[in-house]
């Protein structure tokens, strides 16, 4: 999976989606929750002989929303299911921001092409 491919697969789950944050300022609003940012976490390459052959990327899905949201959580998770996507989630309270956060650590892993 892609990063556009990831990113049209959180706009369908009907929430607003940002990669990283939303760019909030006059006219532009933050978006109420529930809303969903991701961003690459971590990635490597690695491979034999002194050539990268395989690259992992791992992205972080977080689910903002007012306070535990299982319903919310279980459109993240089932799109993911149905991917065939495994995950780990972790879940925090955000006190300073009233938020809820829910956040699914992914990973994809590509055969790096040689031309």
């Amino acid at each position: 999976m892609t990063q556009t491919e990831l990113y049209q697969a959180l706009k369908a789950l009907g929430m607003p989606v940002a990669y990283s944050e939303f760019k909030v300022g006059p006219g532009n609003p933050a978006p109420e929750p529930p809303f969903i940012t991701y961003h690459v976490a971590d990635a490597s390459a690695y491979g034999s002989d002194d050539r990268n052959e395989i690259k992992r990327t791992g992205y972080l899905i977080e689910l903002y929303t007012i306070h535990k949201d299982p319903a919310s959580q279980q459109l993240v998770e089932s799109m993911l299911d149905a991917k065939g996507i495994p995950y780990q989630v972790y879940e925090t309270p955000i006190e300073s921001e009233n938020l809820y956060q829910a956040a699914y650590h992914i990973e994809f892993t590509t055969k790096i092409r040689r031309g």
